[in-house]
């Protein structure tokens, strides 16, 4: 009934076995429909080839039949599920029935136990009261025809308790069968209800990915609805373009032909550009070649004056140095000696004495006229005279001898020769830079170190008192976590002792604060006696032991400390069935109060999980992760 709305979506489209003929035919050349293989592969009219789907040619048809089966193939597995499931309820419901007949046998079984005792010690009593009749025989002979009717009676009852007792073993024996072939059928029920659990766990997992994978086809299928819907827009497009293009390309060859007259009168003139082009590069090339000959001279000319420019700014700079220096010398001889050597004249010592002999017999008169000549004082000669000018400042002798040396000693620096005074200067230099330069600055270097000093003694009072308070914080903490320590202990040792012997159904187990001088130094050992075993170190049991061990003192730990959320990673890996099951006890009643997250491979603790979240892989090499909540 869509016949026509399929020619209209498949307008153009040719269907064939094999593109790769269809490529052959048309290799270089238009393509004039689309072409589409059984496989699924596309050829469009662009010359464009796009895969097709899977290996069985499913297409869009395809996924909706695939999405139909697989709803049909969900329905089926929801009514196995439901068949599981009640299967699963019934063998649950046996297995309860089994059980509670075990319970009444080993109960018969107890009675029948506890009545063979007790006729065992009737017995027992029989033979006794036998012996004691026997050895009273003597003394009694009045009585031997009561004792021997009390006997006779006796071995009656004797004889009826040991058929009473065989035929109480017998039953027993009896029990005992009924009792193991109630085990093998429990043992049958649990497999049957384990399997059928294994059933109904991988039906759900299957359930879910039928049902993902029915999603994704349903995505497939609108996404492939969306494409059809898209692709017809495009050809709508493609049909305007093309009816478009071809109004452009009736304009373009009216345009073309008027191109082509104006084409034929370029190149005429083209011609007649180029001819004299050519006598106008010829010239280029001369007026280039007398250039390059300019440019050559003009770079030598460069060349050179750079050169005279870089030898005279070389002189300039030493002329300006060797000023700065003599600047330099000038500035520090008037900051050292106050003296200005520009202006600077040697003084004339005219009235010294030439011989040591004139010094030592007139010193007094020596040293009036030295004195007289460069201070411009008046002499002994002179000091009564009206006309000797007035003294402003006096000068004391030992100033007046050594102004004396110092001229004594410039008047010989001037006898000498320039290099007697180079070597006198370089000698006079290396001594003052032995001497080295005078701390001018040392009474504000000495306030400033004090005050460095008394600021570094009142940090050292601050981190003293600071060092205090916290070694009393660290006391106070100590005795704190000691006194919490000691508490924590004492409870998670009582709660350790209550929870061992309940995971092994018997034995003790404690642990030990090890001898220490500081109880948050102390080590912890773990005794344990498991039922049947001496009580020996935890380093010695075997690896179920240890982990179930640690199973009891982690238990132990959160009792005393509850956390929301607990992790366990293989926790029963080295667990055999029966320990496994009291493990899981633990875990179901701490689960009321914290949430557990426990990573396993045993089937009896993944039986508590409310929610299981495994990987699967449904083709090789791809994971995926699957959740079903079994709640």
């Amino acid at each position: 009934g869509f016949e026509g709305t399929v020619s209209a979506l498949l307008r153009g489209v040719r269907l064939v076995d094999d593109l790769a003929p269809i490529l052959e035919r048309y290799a270089g050349s238009s393509i004039p429909a689309t072409f589409v293989s059984n496989a699924g592969d596309v050829l469009t009219a662009d010359g464009v080839v796009k895969g097709g789907g899977d290996d069985n040619g499913a297409g869009v048809l395809a996924h909706v039949r695939e999405s139909r089966e697989l709803e049909t193939e969900v329905e089926r597995l929801d009514a196995s599920l439901e068949l599981a499931e009640q299967a699963y309820s019934e063998a649950e419901a046996q297995q309860t029935a089994g059980q509670n007949e075990v319970e009444a046998c080993r109960q018969a079984q107890h009675d029948c136990a506890l009545a063979v005792a007790n006729q065992e010690r009737d017995l027992g009593l029989a033979r006794e009261r036998c012996r004691a009749l026997s050895l009273s025989e003597e003394k009694r002979g009045e009585e031997i025809g009561q004792l021997s009717e009390e006997q006779a009676r006796l071995i009656q009852e004797l004889d009826a308790a040991k058929e009473r007792l065989s035929i109480l073993r017998t039953e027993q024996a009896e029990h005992q069968q009924a009792l193991e072939r109630l085990e093998t059928s429990i043992e049958e029920a649990s497999q049957k209800s384990a399997d059928c659990r294994d059933r109904v766990t991988q039906c759900k997992v299957d359930r879910a990915g039928r049902i993902e994978k029915r999603d994704r086809l349903g995505s497939a299928l609108t996404r492939a609805k969306e494409a059809i819907h898209d692709r017809n827009e495009w050809i709508e497009r493609r049909e305007a373009e093309i009816q478009g293009a071809d109004e452009r390309s009736q304009s373009l060859l009216t345009s073309v032909e008027a191109g082509e007259g104006q084409l034929q009168g370029l190149i005429l003139s083209e011609e007649e550009a180029r001819t004299g082009q050519q006598a106008r590069r010829e010239a280029f090339e001369a007026k280039s070649t007398e250039l390059r000959t300019l440019e050559n001279d003009v770079r030598q000319l460069r060349g050179k004056s750079s050169s005279s420019k870089e030898a005279l700014q070389t002189e300039s700079l030493k002329l300006q140095q060797i000023e700065m220096r003599m600047e330099h010398l000038v500035e520090s001889i008037r900051e050292k000696w106050d003296l200005n050597i520009e202006s600077w004249v040697s003084p004339v010592l005219e009235n010294e004495p030439d011989t040591e002999d004139e010094l030592e017999t007139e010193p007094e008169a020596v040293e009036e006229n030295f004195l007289a000549d460069i201070l411009g004082e008046p002499s002994a000669e002179d000091a009564d005279s009206d006309d000797a000018p007035a003294t402003e400042q006096p000068i004391s002798m030992d100033e007046a001898r050594e102004a004396r040396r110092l001229a004594k000693e410039t008047g010989n620096l001037l006898a000498l020769s320039i290099d007697e005074r180079r070597e006198h200067l370089e000698d006079t230099r290396r001594k003052l830079n032995s001497l080295g330069e005078v701390n001018i600055s040392a009474i504000e270097e000495h306030e400033e170190l004090g005050e460095r000093f008394r600021f570094l003694s009142e940090q050292k009072d601050d981190l003293v008192a600071t060092i205090e308070s916290l070694r009393e914080a660290i006391g106070r903490i100590n005795r704190t976590s000691r006194k919490r320590f000691k508490e924590t202990f004492e409870a998670v040792n009582e709660n350790f002792q209550k929870n061992f012997p309940r995971l092994f159904r018997g034995g003790k187990a404690e642990l030990i604060l090890l001898e220490s001088e500081d109880v948050l130094d102390a080590g912890i050992d773990i005794i344990a006696m498991p039922p049947g075993k001496r009580l020996q170190n935890v380093t010695l049991l075997s690896g179920g032991e240890k982990t179930m061990t640690a199973i009891a003192l982690l238990v132990s730990l959160f009792q005393v400390h509850p956390s929301p959320f607990f992790l366990l990673d293989e926790v029963d890996a080295a667990l055999d069935d029966a320990n496994v099951g009291r493990f899981n006890e633990i875990v179901k009643e701490m689960a009321a109060q914290s949430q557990f997250l426990v990573i396993s491979h045993n089937k009896r603790t993944i039986e508590l999980a409310d929610i299981l979240h495994g990987v699967t892989m449904e083709h090789r090499g791809v994971s995926k992760l699957v959740s079903v909540e079994l709640a």
